[in-house]
């Protein structure tokens, strides 16, 4: 990943009031963290991120008041705020004091690609700034340039641990590398981690879910040791060998479902060339389905994406091995269920989320028990699913068709998987009232 690679960078529009105000200000105000890093990279965002070196809170309230947004107070004692503007354009200002000075704040950030800063003045009346105007004592424009992600100092993570899930974040949405000296540190101290509330983790655990990279951030959490400090029963499931069809062990088998589920899960911007993925059913505004909130922002590819995850928890707890060498997990799906909402419940996860996972998780083999291999459910046996999952319904049956494919894995048939989609799209259609 490169910059623009340019001595001119310029912030989006939509900051033009909001800038003109600061620059009114008595106080040095500078540009910090994602605003300069979105700009030399050329991305447009909706979030302005300013230190100043004064009061955050009262500066919060001041310009809150001027702009027409409304303040929000996050953090008293270490001077954090935000504005909220929602016209004419929506934007959100974030504010911290730098009470020691610009210099030690950029040295008590996370990365060098966030530790640069503009003073406000240095910013034009066209909302455009010089590269020479950037402050950069962590040379993170340089890393910019490479696409690494460093820590600022040897206590960068130990400092606030949730900044080793940012990394992590940051690295698959970016497509950057996380250098190898972070990566140590961050494995040193992963155990860490726990000691952050667990709002916090939840807020993390949902943003990566909500980008289309998840699955690559989920194995790097997996590879540096976090995902076993925030979900232990996850761990429980390494090693759980499965037995044929499925090519994975249980761990691995859930990460398989979530990469599956990011490349059936349509876009209005298409993803995949391919035909095998192309055989997944679609209904008439599918697109626009899976791009609604369920509850606060959560969006339903979100909580699919933990159900995938969590889809076969409960093999561990329910794997028997009969007198004649069969492994069967009787069961499964209903304890499986039982631990996740255990899970979800422990990273404060939104109750209607929590219903919503565990009802797919309970009944993600459902769609596949309705009828008899080969056979067309019944009209009776669809109406019953559906009455059962109500709005989970749908969702499921694309949890169904991630985890089918995630099965077999590379030896998975042709054949058997059209078959597959062909049952999924007949459940679809008679709920839609559709011929197949």
């Amino acid at each position: 990943m490169t910059t623009a690679h340019h001595d001119i960078y310029r912030l989006p529009p939509t900051f033009k009031n909001a800038i003109a105000y600061f620059k009114e200000e008595p106080l040095p105000i500078y540009l910090v963290g994602g605003i300069i890093r979105n700009s030399l990279l050329g991305q447009q965002t909706t979030d302005l991120d300013l230190a100043v070196v004064g009061d955050g809170v009262l500066l919060g309230s001041r310009a809150a008041q001027y702009l027409g947004g409304t303040h929000v107070l996050l953090d008293s004692l270490r001077g954090i705020s935000r504005v909220v503007i929602k016209c004419p354009t929506p934007i959100q200002i974030d504010i911290t004091s730098a009470s020691k000075g610009i210099e030690v704040d950029l040295g008590d950030r996370d990365f060098t690609i966030n530790s640069m800063a503009v003073n406000v003045n240095r910013v034009s009346n066209e909302l455009s700034f010089e590269r020479e105007s950037i402050m950069d004592p962590y040379n993170g424009y340089q890393d910019l340039l490479s696409g690494l992600i460093k820590s600022v100092s040897k206590t960068s993570l130990s400092d606030d641990p949730i900044r080793m899930m940012r990394a992590v974040r940051f690295s698959s949405n970016s497509k950057f590398t996380i250098t190898e000296t972070t990566q140590q540190k961050i494995r040193a101290e992963s155990k860490l981690i726990k000691d952050v509330s667990p709002e916090r983790v939840r807020d993390e655990i949902l943003k990566i879910l909500d980008t289309r990279h998840s699955y690559e951030s989920l194995i790097l959490l997996n590879e540096l040791g976090i995902t076993e400090q925030i979900i232990p029963e996850l761990n429980q499931t390494k090693g759980t060998i499965q037995p044929y069809p499925h090519f994975w062990d249980v761990h691995d088998h859930m990460m398989e479902t979530v990469r599956n589920l990011e490349k059936i899960i349509p876009t209005k911007v298409k993803t995949t060339n391919n035909n095998f993925y192309d055989l997944v059913p679609r209904f008439e505004g599918i697109e626009d389905y899976f791009e609604q909130e369920i509850s606060n922002g959560l969006t339903r590819p979100s909580a699919l994406k933990l159900s995938c995850l969590l889809h076969d928890i409960g093999k561990p707890a329910t794997r028997t091995k009969d007198k004649y060498g069969h492994i069967r997990f009787l069961g499964h799906s209903e304890s499986g269920a039982g631990i996740a909402k255990h899970i979800l419940e422990r990273l404060k996860i939104r109750k209607k989320m929590i219903t919503i996972v565990c009802l797919q998780i309970k009944h993600h083999l459902r769609p596949s028990q309705l009828s008899p291999e080969g056979k067309v459910p019944s009209s009776k046996a669809i109406y019953r699913y559906h009455r059962d999952l109500g709005e989970a319904a749908l969702d499921t049956l694309y949890l169904s068709v991630a985890d089918y494919l995630s099965t077999g894995g590379p030896k998975i048939e042709l054949k058997q998987w059209a078959a597959y989609c062909e049952v999924v799209k007949i459940i679809i259609n008679e709920k839609l009232g559709r011929k197949s």
